[in-house]
């Protein structure tokens, strides 16, 4: 007996064999077509897994499975939520006077201290990540001071103590610039390394361009300026001074290609895309927080309160408008399988990726721009409820609600992926385990 017929016979009741024990010839086409079916299944499937897998490699912040909705494995108070590095989320307590770190898995407390200064603001920047704290200098003098911790630890690592008063803190890279005014009036700034404790460049204006006059401060791409008694501009990437007429210039090499355009600084200061091949359009060029490969290279354009992508030829593809109903612009959530989600104030809208067709939008009553997180193949997001928040599976095609969960008794809320989807409410974090 064939291979083929140990599993046809297996497929047949002892009532349709003959004598003999073969089965009856009008039950082996049956058998036969029955094996088929189960082979052309395992061909699509197989074919879907292939699929899925090509689609997530390389992913940014996708999901353990939710094709079933996830349950609260454990919650701790929490006040800001900094993110999380590999096991860890890192935290504020909800009085944001301690720094804590959890692990993601259970929630047990890895290191708990208070903060490194009274109001400091804190982020977890770099790969690996560090804690870095910034705030007003305690003790003699005015200035600033930027403490940067171990995030599997809370270890204080190196500490940076700055003359000015920080009107400006920003991030270009892993570093962190800080601009501001000393006590002569000057604008001063400086760009420091927290991974190695190294400044990569100072700045010093002329004195008394900084008055106790009406100050504006602003900053673009690459530049920062002031505008006060006098006026002066720094180049983020250099330090150099540079006209605050037209304090633009390109970023560094390290720039990221997104679909053959990277960000950059018109003449005039005003952010542009612009093409590998020197084409420039208006506008800021936005990466998908959350994506699989669809959104990789997806050359995606902020300008005058629309989201537009770029074809190559420098005209956009599709472009969406700021609704009449919100003065928030359109900004991208998530991709996934060819659909792109955006959020537009308190509201998911989803469009093909390709063309920018609206293929569904959704309601959902909280901020959309963290409240959505995917797994490769559905849309979970928060949803206002009656009594608190649902959070609901959707198809990214079509929008078909998949399952809703209610979750937490909280007004609003914002999510964090991981293997752990971590829901922080600003009073407290719960931990979703996925699949």
């Amino acid at each position: 007996m064939g291979r083929g017929d140990l599993v046809e016979v297996a497929l047949v009741e002892d009532g349709d064999r003959t004598r003999e024990g073969r089965p009856r010839r009008g039950h082996r086409a049956v058998g036969a077509l029955v094996v088929l079916l189960l082979v052309g299944v395992l061909l699509v499937d197989g074919h879907r897994a292939a699929d899925l897998a090509a689609r997530t490699a390389g992913a940014v912040g996708l999901n353990g499975s939710l094709a079933t909705a996830p349950a609260v494995a454990w919650r701790a108070a929490a006040g800001a939520v900094l993110g999380t590095s590999g096991d860890l989320v890192v935290l504020t307590d909800p009085g944001r006077t301690r720094l804590r770190a959890l692990t993601a898995a259970d929630g047990a407390v890895r290191w708990d201290d208070p903060l490194p200064m009274p109001l400091a603001s804190c982020d977890l920047i770099g790969s690996p990540a560090l804690v870095v704290c910034s705030g007003a200098a305690t003790g003699q003098g005015r200035g600033t001071e930027v403490v940067v911790l171990a995030t599997a630890t809370g270890k204080q690592l190196r500490t940076l103590r700055w003359p000015g008063t920080a009107a400006i803190s920003t991030w270009v890279g892993d570093d962190l610039v800080l601009v501001g005014s000393d006590d002569q009036g000057a604008m001063i700034a400086r760009r420091w390394s927290p991974g190695d404790g190294r400044t990569v460049w100072s700045f010093r204006s002329r004195a008394d361009v900084v008055g106790p006059v009406p100050t504006v401060w602003d900053h673009g791409t690459g530049w920062a300026r002031v505008t006060s008694r006098g006026r002066a501009a720094v180049s983020l990437a250099t330090g150099e001074a540079v006209s605050p007429d037209a304090p633009g210039e390109a970023l560094p090499p390290a720039a990221r290609v997104v679909g053959g355009w990277v960000p950059a600084v018109a003449p005039d200061g005003a952010d542009v895309a612009r093409s590998l091949a020197g084409a420039e359009v208006p506008g800021r060029l936005v990466a998908v927080p959350a994506t699989d490969s669809t959104g990789l290279d997806l050359p995606l354009v902020a300008s005058d309160g629309t989201l537009a992508r770029l074809g190559p030829d420098a005209r956009a593809r599709w472009r969406l408008l700021t609704p009449a109903w919100t003065s928030v612009a359109p900004a991208p959530v998530l991709a996934v399988d060819g659909t792109l989600v955006v959020a537009v104030g308190d509201t998911l809208l989803a469009v093909d990726a390709a063309d920018g067709r609206t293929l569904w939008r959704a309601v959902i009553g909280v901020p959309g721009a963290h409240a959505a997180a995917t797994d490769g193949l559905v849309v979970a997001h928060l949803e206002r409820a009656l009594h608190g928040l649902d959070l609901v599976a959707r198809r990214p095609g079509s929008g078909a609600v998949v399952w809703r969960e209610h979750v937490v008794d909280a007004p609003s809320g914002r999510l964090f992926p991981g293997r752990t989807l971590l829901l922080a409410t600003g009073d407290q974090l719960l931990a979703l385990r996925t699949t």
